[in-house]
């Protein structure tokens, strides 16, 4: 099954706040304690989802521009984004 590090949505939570976090893990159907484990997987489209609700909760802005990374096309996440990290993680890699 795919799935993504709970670790890329920490940042998210981080730009959109105190006053964001409920809503952005309501959305997600995330808690704290999936966010604080750092081995816990999440789905490509709860990620998707976090980072949309991310771009809501800062007022459009970029939350890497939120975070203070400039927003660039390798950082701004787009839905196209999202169907490749679904393609990508569905795959499992040997190392």
């Amino acid at each position: 099954m795919a799935s993504v590090s709970v670790m890329l949505v920490r940042p998210l939570v981080a730009a959109v706040g105190t006053a964001g976090t409920e809503a952005l893990l309501g959305a997600t159907d995330l808690t704290p304690q999936i966010l604080a484990d750092d081995d816990a997987r999440i789905s490509p489209a709860q990620f998707c989802v976090a980072w949309s609700e991310a771009m809501r909760l800062t007022a459009s802005k970029s939350p890497s521009e939120v975070m203070g990374n400039p927003a660039s096309i390798t950082s701004t996440f787009r839905r196209a984004s999202c169907r490749a990290i679904s393609t990508f993680s569905s795959t499992d890699r040997e190392m």
